[in-house]
Parts: C-alpha cells; sequence; structure tokens
C-alpha cells in the first residue's frame, strides 16, 4: 500500500523541473538562497519509506530519520518498524545557504497474530485458516458474562456438522513450551462438548490437549502440554471428531507456566533380577541400559496431578521414526525367575491413546537368534499416567536374562513417552487349577487342555491353540489352561473338528458338557456329530445352545438321544454357524457326560422310580418328582425326569433336579404337573419360588393352580401366572409367582401345572425344536 503526501509539492516540481536545466552556470545557482523539501512514500505491508528529494539551490543533504539514524543521499529508501517519526532534511550549497524542512509520518505495519489473542488489536491480522466446514469471524462479545465480562471483539467459530472442522493460525512467533506449557483461553458454548488444542510444526509433528467444556456459556479452559518443542501453528477443533454444530466464541488466548504440584520421592531401585524395580531414583539409573534406536533419560516427572504416579523423577523415552525396532534393553547377571513372580508392571504416559507397548525377554548369549518371550500391552487414556501389567508362564522361567522395552513396534513413527516403576511383580498363591486328566477317547473323552490336543483337531476356519486362561477369577472354570478359538470371518461354516477313535455311546452317556466364554451375548454354539468316513455326505446331527451373557465362563450342556449311539465318531464344533464373524473364544472341560437313556446325566437321588411329590418343598435330591407330562400329541410330547444338576453354580449347587424334555412339533402349551395330596397347596401363603435353567434366552414360564380331582360342579382355578426370565440362558435363575384374585371357594389346591416356555396368547403355536428345562427347589414361603 502506498501513500503520496504533499502531492501539491509533486505538481510544483513538474512545474520548476525545466528551471533546473537552464543554462546558468554553477556560479550563479549558488548565490542563490537553499529551500529545504521532499515527499515521501510508504509501503505498508513492510515499513519502506521512499523519500524524493524537493530542494531547491542545493547540493548537499542530511537527513535525520527521527530514529537515530542518518542520511548524506539524495533520495534515500528507509524501513522502519512501527511508530510515529518526525523526519528532518537539511538542504544546503556551496555560498553557505541552508535550509531545514520536516515532517511526521506514521507506520503501521500489519502485526501477525501471535499469542496473547484478544482480537482486540487495532492493526493486528486475525486472519485464520477454515477447514471441514467451519467459518470464522471476529465480533463483538455477545454474551458478557462468566469469565469473559469484557465487551470487546471474540472469535467466532461456526461448525457445519462434519467431523474434525477447524480453524488454524499461522503465528507471528511461535509458541515455545520449553518452560510456559499451559494454553489458556476463553470460551463460549451453550453445550458440553471437548475443545481440542492443536499445536504443530508440521502434520506428522505436533502435541495436542483436549479439554471439556461445561455448556455454560463462558468458562476459562486450561491445556497443559507435557512436552517441549517450539510451535509456529495454533489449531482448534471444535468437539473434534464429534459432529456438534453451532456457533462457538473464544477470546483471550495466553500462555502461563504450568504449576507442578508436589512431587513424592521415589522408593529404593533394584536392577537385580530378583527383585527388580526401575524407581529412577538413582541419577545414573539409565547408565546400564541399552539404547537402541530409543534413547532414555532420567527425567523429573512432568506430570504429578495425578493418583497414579506423582513421583519426583521418571525416565523419558524418545523413539527414532527411522528405526522400526527401536527399543531399550536391560540385562541382569541371572535367569528372571516366574515361579515366584507373575510378570512385570510399567506405568507409561503416552500423549496418544492405543499406543503399542511391548515386553520381550530373551537369553542375553543368544539374542534374536535364541529363544523368546514376548507380551504387549496397549494404553487406554491419552496424556496421562496408566500402569499396565504384562504376565509371562512360569514355564519361561530361569531362561532370559534380558527385557526388550518397545514402544510401537514395526512402526516408523516419533513419539515421547515416559515410564517409571517399571518392576517384578509377586505371583500371589496359585490363582488358577491345574487341569484334570486329558483323554480324546470317545468312551470317556474329556478336553482339558492339560496338554495340547492339536494333533488330533483339524481347524477348517477356527484355528484352536492352548493358552492360559485370561479369566481364572469365576466359579465356573478356574482351570489354568484352556483353548482359544480364532473364528475365520470369511468362513460362514467356521469350525473345529475333533476325530475319535471309536464310535460314540449314548445309552451310557447323556451328551456333552462345553465351558465357553464369549465376548459377546447369545452366542450361536452347535456341537455336530459325523462319521468321520463319510464326512458331511454322511448322517450327522447336530444340538445348538446359545450362551447367556457376554464375557463370563458359562457351562453348556448338549444332550443326544439313545439311538445316536454308535454312529458318530467325528465332533465338530460351531460358533456362530451360517454367519461371517470375526471373533475370539475361549472353550475348556468339553467331556461326555450323563448315565444316558435321556436322563440328565449321573446319578440322582433316586434309587428307584421317581414318584409324585407329595409335600412341599420339592428338592428333587430323593425319588419325589413331577412325573406327568402331556402335550398336543400326549404323554410322549413332554418328558419329565429326575436328573444331574446340568451346571452346579450360581445359586443352585445341588446335586439332582428335574429335567423336562419338550418335543419339536408340539403346541407351545405342553408341560409338566402334579397333584399333591388334597388341601397341600394353602392359598393363605401365596409366594412360591422356583429355581429354572435352560439354555434359552427370555423363556416366559407359565403356572396354573386347579384341584384334582376337580369339584362337581366345576368350581373357578385361579387365573394363570407368567413370569419371565429375561435373559438367563444356562444360568441358574430364581423366580417367584404369585396368585391373585383368588376366588372364595375353595381355599386350598392340590394341582400345580409348570409350561415352560408358553407365553400369553402363544397357545396355537408349535416348538420348532426340541427343548430342554431344568427345575429345582420348588417352595411356599
Amino acid at each position: 500500500m502506498k501513500k503520496f503526501i504533499k502531492i501539491n509539492k509533486i505538481i510544483w516540481l513538474f512545474i520548476i523541473t525545466p528551471l533546473f536545466f537552464t543554462c546558468e552556470d554553477d556560479d550563479d545557482a549558488a548565490t542563490e538562497k537553499a529551500v529545504a523539501g521532499f515527499v515521501h512514500t510508504i509501503n505498508q505491508d513492510n515499513g519502506m519509506v521512499t523519500f524524493l528529494n524537493l530542494s531547491e539551490n542545493a547540493n548537499s543533504y542530511s537527513w535525520d530519520f527521527g530514529d537515530g539514524t542518518s542520511s548524506t543521499l539524495i533520495n534515500p529508501v528507509k524501513t522502519y518498524e512501527n511508530g510515529t517519526y518526525t523526519i528532518v532534511l537539511e538542504s544546503s550549497n556551496a555560498s553557505g545557504s541552508s535550509d531545514t524542512f520536516q515532517d511526521e509520518i506514521t507506520i503501521l505495519i500489519p502485526e501477525i497474530i501471535s499469542v496473547p489473542i484478544t482480537f482486540d488489536g487495532e492493526n493486528t491480522n486475525y486472519d485464520a485458516a477454515t477447514f471441514g466446514g467451519t467459518s470464522f469471524a471476529i465480533v463483538e462479545n455477545p454474551d458478557p458474562s462468566g469469565s469473559n465480562t469484557d465487551v470487546n471483539n471474540v472469535g467466532a467459530i461456526t461448525n457445519n456438522g462434519a467431523a474434525f472442522e477447524g480453524i488454524a493460525f499461522e503465528l507471528g512467533a511461535p509458541i515455545d513450551l520449553s518452560s510456559e506449557k499451559t494454553i489458556k483461553m476463553d470460551f463460549w458454548s451453550d453445550q458440553a462438548l471437548n475443545i481440542l488444542l492443536k499445536l504443530e510444526i508440521s502434520e506428522s509433528e505436533f502435541t495436542e490437549v483436549t479439554v471439556s467444556h461445561g455448556g455454560t456459556g463462558w468458562e476459562e479452559l486450561s491445556f497443559n502440554f507435557l512436552v517441549s518443542g517450539t510451535y509456529p501453528k495454533l489449531v482448534i477443533f471444535v468437539d473434534g471428531p464429534g459432529t456438534a454444530t453451532g456457533t462457538f466464541y473464544f477470546d483471550n488466548v495466553v500462555q502461563e507456566e504450568t504449576p507442578i504440584p508436589p512431587c513424592v520421592d521415589e522408593t529404593a531401585q533394584s536392577l537385580s533380577a530378583a527383585d527388580f524395580n526401575l524407581t529412577f531414583l538413582a541419577e545414573d539409573s539409565t547408565s546400564s541400559i541399552l539404547d537402541d534406536g530409543s534413547v532414555l533419560t532420567r527425567i523429573s516427572n512432568p506430570d504429578t496431578d495425578n493418583d497414579v504416579n506423582e513421583s519426583c523423577f521418571v525416565g523419558q523415552v524418545v523413539r527414532d521414526p527411522d528405526s522400526q525396532f527401536a527399543n531399550n534393553q536391560i540385562e541382569f547377571n541371572t535367569k528372571l525367575d516366574f515361579n515366584a513372580n507373575a510378570g512385570f508392571k510399567l506405568k507409561v504416559w503416552s500423549s496418544t491413546i492405543g499406543t503399542n507397548v511391548l515386553l520381550k525377554i530373551e537369553d542375553k548369549a543368544l539374542g534374536n537368534a535364541g529363544p523368546f518371550a514376548e507380551v504387549a500391552a496397549v494404553t487406554t487414556v491419552e496424556n496421562a499416567w496408566e500402569e499396565l501389567t504384562f504376565d509371562f508362564d512360569s514355564a519361561e522361567s530361569d531362561k532370559f536374562d534380558r527385557i526388550v522395552l518397545f514402544f510401537e513396534l514395526a512402526q516408523n513413527v516419533s513419539g515421547t513417552y515416559f515410564i517409571d516403576d517399571f518392576m517384578l511383580y509377586e505371583r500371589v498363591g496359585e490363582p488358577c487349577t491345574p487341569d484334570a486328566t486329558q483323554s480324546l477317547s470317545s468312551a470317556n473323552f474329556n478336553l482339558t487342555f492339560q496338554a495340547d490336543p492339536s494333533a488330533s483337531i483339524t481347524p477348517d476356519g477356527g484355528v484352536l491353540t492352548v493358552i492360559d486362561n485370561p479369566d481364572f477369577d469365576n466359579d465356573v472354570n478356574k482351570s489354568c489352561k484352556v483353548g482359544e478359538i480364532v473364528r475365520d470371518a470369511s468362513l460362514a461354516f467356521a469350525n473345529t473338528q475333533i476325530e475319535l477313535d471309536t464310535k460314540l455311546d449314548f445309552n451310557s452317556n447323556s451328551g456333552f458338557k462345553l465351558k465357553v466364554w464369549s465376548p459377546t451375548a447369545n452366542t450361536n454354539v452347535v456341537v455336530k456329530l459325523e462319521d468321520k468316513a463319510l464326512g458331511n455326505s454322511g448322517p450327522s446331527v447336530e444340538v445348538p445352545v446359545t450362551t447367556g451373557a457376554a464375557s463370563t465362563w458359562q457351562e453348556l450342556t448338549f444332550d443326544f438321544a439313545p439311538e445316536d449311539s454308535d454312529k458318530f465318531d467325528r465332533i465338530v464344533l460351531f460358533f456362530e454357524l451360517g454367519q461371517n464373524v470375526a471373533e475370539t473364544y475361549f472353550i475348556d472341560d468339553f467331556a461326555i457326560y450323563g448315565s444316558g437313556s435321556g436322563g440328565g446325566g449321573g446319578s440322582t437321588g433316586c434309587s428307584g422310580d421317581a414318584v409324585a411329590a407329595t409335600t412341599l418343598p420339592v428338592t428333587f435330591e430323593s425319588c419325589e418328582s413331577f412325573i406327568s407330562g402331556f402335550s398336543s400329541i400326549g404323554d410322549g410330547g413332554v418328558t419329565p425326569s429326575l436328573a444331574m444338576n446340568p451346571s452346579a453354580s450360581g445359586i443352585n449347587v445341588s446335586d439332582n433336579v428335574l429335567r423336562v424334555v419338550r418335543s419339536s412339533g408340539i403346541n407351545r402349551w405342553g408341560g409338566v404337573q402334579n397333584s399333591f395330596p388334597a388341601g397341600t397347596i394353602d392359598i393363605t401363603t401365596k409366594v412360591f419360588k422356583i429355581k429354572v435353567y435352560s439354555n434359552l434366552n427370555d423363556v416366559t414360564y407359565r403356572f396354573e393352580l386347579a384341584l384334582d380331582p376337580q369339584t362337581n360342579p366345576v368350581t373357578g382355578n385361579p387365573a394363570p401366572v407368567f413370569r419371565q426370565v429375561s435373559g438367563g440362558a444356562n444360568t441358574w435363575t430364581e423366580i417367584e409367582f404369585t396368585f391373585i384374585n383368588l376366588p372364595a371357594s375353595p381355599s386350598t389346591y392340590n394341582q400345580l401345572v409348570i409350561k415352560p416356555d408358553n407365553p400369553e396368547g402363544s397357545d396355537n403355536q408349535t416348538t420348532s425344536e426340541e427343548q430342554i428345562f431344568y427345575f429345582d427347589d420348588l417352595r411356599l414361603e
């Protein structure tokens, strides 16, 4: 931007210019009186001023530029900083005549935005780059309140609902985080959301912190950075990865020193294999640690304001992006013991969630050429301390004397991480139960993973390996070893096959039990039996069962009929049959069980035939039971029997229960009933309780009261009661049912009817498959 001053003098200059070039000699000119004068142009983009000398009858010039500098040039050029200056020109000639002329100039070079930012600078360029759909403007504070009560200018950010839309400022002075690590700003929002502040050197070199806004108008936000560096670009995301829309305001962006809370002194340090504990207590803590692409140094803890690590000193790991296998190595004089110790604990601070941390143990004499074991963990928080655990099997004892620590193994990434309290921790007792004897014989099949069974197992989209039980803190499966099945998502019929030596016998056995751990609820599990010589082309039979709750061990029961005996010598195990699902499941104690002949398995408390129960409560531990079944096809459609508890766990660890099998294709009102002696069921005590178990989710049970024999004339029976078990597959659940609106007469009843899976309005529907239900501990309270 150029501006000419004193245009009238320029015009006058053009008029008189010919007079300077007449044929008068110099002596005549020197005798005239000198007259000083000048004009100038200003480039307001850079402060450069060009002076045009208009002096008359002069041949000597002295310029005073008003900033302590001068010149004797006729038409000098001068660059100024912002400010107001008085320029004085003294012009003279040989005869001694001199004259002075002065003028005042003001320089206003637009300032590039830098922290602090207030949006009130008259000469500051507040232009922001926008991206992702955001728009930016400078407006007057629309709501002087909260943390920003001034009526002044603020920055306005308008989001249009895209993820990671925001604004960026190229700063005139970069932000230096070497000492002052906190950026504060006043931010206005009428909705609760997160604000992400990112400081950039380049697209691949940056640091960022996210702070939550409460949605209460103007609030002061503090962004505490824990790294050092100089950053020339400031980026603001409103709602970061979210899609919030609206206009938001910010102001008063300042940089301050981050207050560091008091730290806690380190505990004693040991670099011995027996009691390894790297606490960074000593100044030379890292002197015996080898850096291989990652430089480890001892520094003051940059983040002591937390409950995980308040230590005064920590280790800083700076990773070389050019080294995929950057690591730090710690060597010992003796081998590590994982009989007494369960593994390692390590406190880690990372700026990102999901940072991969891998702990590898080696024999230092053999290095990469020798055996090793490794355990990986990932960070779950950003810009915060957390403690990671790396457990090793006792079989790794007395083999390894080197620890290798990797951050982001096999990646070309740069990063700065902090570590502390890297230690061995003790194995408390033996948390798991040693596995029972394993058998892959059809006569006493019991897959316990005491040994690796892979030689007899064929993966067909379901790869089975033996691993340490990842979840032994429960009452269902405390075994030390289990099987891990990784399902191939590309195969709808992914399965695992187990071949046996002879045909399976379901005259002596009732079926199979299998302990399953699934990360998702309602997982479909199918046990299919085949003749291995004929495969898919031959006969087969299969039983499906659905798991209950997610991420917990549960025991499933797969019952087969006596007519399935002596036909099959291959077990095919499916998870989510017919689905394209990628998932990992755990199995254990896959065993044949029971006494056969359709029973629930094993011997019961009854040495003879079951008889109709005569008293309450009914515990099914003796021969008293429900022995009468009814259905749309007669007695054969529903079969009750005494059986062994299919899952002695949770609220029911009793030995024996009532087993009710409903055939496929019968009306859903099929069930069981028992006629007690007259007067047994007193309606003055109206609350029944019973424990139920099945492999189905969301079963509705229907209960009815009646008289047997019925009165003549017939008197009314109480209305049926429906009780639903929500979820509940493969879990014992206790339900209560109370009969209400009872007729005045009779006052006692003696027949109780139980109809499983018979919700109101379903009488005309039929069962689509065989169903098995278990009952126990029927009582009045």
